[in-house]
């Protein structure tokens, strides 16, 4: 086994500290043949100068600062780590697997840590973030997602009600694989979760088994997140899954919202829910140094027909455009904004850049 691999195993041995530890020192430590790990071998030598960021010095630093590190979030862990035989045995396996990037053995092994019960929930989540963040172990992110959601939920849930304990990429996962056969599980993390991402992808979750009952408290969240657009937007198509009036009344009342964000999100959304006109809705914000934008369109805009010809099905759109997009010659779109009937003169070559859309269709 190479330097990196024992310096994992011989921190992974001393139990949770020393896992949080393994991975701090082995970060640290120059692979074999990459100049530096072989200059510390040979002092003298051109890889290795006394007190450089690769010398004893140095790495004596780095793992000071692990140390510390391990301190801190044994401060943070009420009771500190377990020390039963059998949780020792598989917190030995974690320094072999992680220096061999056995990627799918680590997955069963994050499932036999979670079994043991909560104080090796660190132990588990910082196999996750390994798995996240190092792509030599070959995992797909749905991956690694199915089997959180098959073995591993009572970790998907704690590591949502713990943001000091683990980090945002792991809780970003966790916000997508968290199961929602009680959505107000999902909902009370929604509510108090001061992370965008999270929040958004805990919105999206939601989106799938949500029930009107629990929109006013979906509103809340939507709202405390109404800093970021890509959030609102995700939380939004959520409410706009649900079918029946609340959803609509929920949506006419942020359409009327104090945040711009909220506001605009919350407009296109009730048109694709209750379109004024059959056509191909603009859902992109457009650029404001764009042809179109110059041109006078917004995002919101539903595109009912170019030229004489009117939009009755999506494909109409690249059928329409196709003949023109090698020209500079203009063509006329007939647009309907919230009920008025306006036209645009707009280059053939621009029109491809009309971004995401989405065909919609009024209501007879």
């Amino acid at each position: 086994m190479n330097a990196r691999g024992f310096a994992m195993l011989a921190a992974f041995a001393t139990g949770a500290a020393g896992f949080i530890g393994g991975f701090l020192l082995a970060r640290s430590m120059p692979a074999p043949g990459d100049g530096a790990l072989a200059g510390v071998a040979a002092t003298g030598s051109p890889g290795y100068a006394p007190g450089s960021a690769t010398g004893p010095a140095a790495l004596e630093e780095r793992l000071r600062k692990a140390e510390a590190g391990i301190a801190s979030l044994r401060a943070r862990t009420p009771g500190g780590p377990a020390r039963g035989p059998g949780l020792d045995k598989l917190r030995a396996q974690i320094g072999p697997l992680v220096a061999g990037h056995r990627g799918r053995e680590l997955i069963l092994l994050m499932r036999d840590l979670v079994a043991t019960g909560e104080e090796a929930y660190l132990d588990a989540v910082g196999i996750w973030r390994e798995l996240l963040e190092d792509e030599e172990f070959g995992l797909s992110g749905s991956g690694l997602g199915v089997a959180l959601q098959i073995w591993m939920q009572p970790l998907v849930r704690w590591t949502l009600a713990s943001p000091a304990r683990a980090p945002q990429a792991v809780r970003v996962q966790a916000a997508q694989s968290i199961l929602v056969a009680d959505p107000r599980v999902a909902l009370e993390f929604l509510r108090g979760e001061g992370d965008h991402e999270v929040a958004m992808w805990l919105g999206n979750s939601l989106g799938w088994s949500m029930t009107e009952g629990m929109i006013p408290d979906f509103e809340a969240a939507v709202r405390a997140h109404a800093g970021d657009p890509k959030t609102v937007a995700t939380m939004l198509a959520a409410i706009n899954r649900i079918e029946g009036d609340t959803a609509t009344t929920s949506l006419l009342a942020l359409s009327t919202d104090a945040d711009p964000v909220v506001r605009e999100e919350a407009r296109v959304r009730l048109l694709i829910r209750r379109p004024p006109a059959t056509g191909l809705l603009l859902l992109e914000r457009l650029e404001e140094g764009s042809a179109l934008y110059a041109a006078g369109m917004r995002r919101g805009d539903i595109v009912v027909g170019v030229g004489d010809a009117p939009l009755e099905y999506f494909e109409a759109w690249y059928e329409r455009i196709a003949p023109h997009t090698d020209s500079d010659a203009p063509q006329t779109l007939t647009i309907n904004r919230a009920g008025t009937t306006l036209t645009f003169r707009i280059p053939g070559r621009d029109l491809p850049g009309f971004g995401a859309s989405e065909f919609v269709r009024a209501s007879r």
